[in-house]
């Protein structure tokens, strides 16, 4: 993994791979919260977006068929799946 550190000395960037072995890019705030996470899973390429406290709000992926998904929601976990 590379990881880019801010003035602090604390990761802001990882590059590095997933849990099956793909490419991923990860961002994460000054105070520590995750805030963007690009990779893939099994079927594709995928997307988690977090809002400044680290809820996931935004999500984006290829679902077993080749299809894209994307799933928005509040920060209560509350939202909806758009599918093709």
């Amino acid at each position: 993994n590379i990881f880019v550190t801010n003035d602090a000395g604390d990761p802001v960037v990882i590059l590095g791979t997933t849990d099956i072995g793909d490419g991923a890019v990860t961002t994460w705030s000054a105070k520590g919260k995750e805030l963007v996470a690009l990779g893939a899973n099994e079927n594709g390429g995928a997307v988690a977006v977090s809002n400044k406290t680290g809820e996931g709000v935004v999500q984006m992926h290829v679902d077993e068929y080749g299809n894209g998904l994307a799933w928005a929601g509040n920060r209560e976990g509350m939202g909806r799946m758009l599918r093709p």
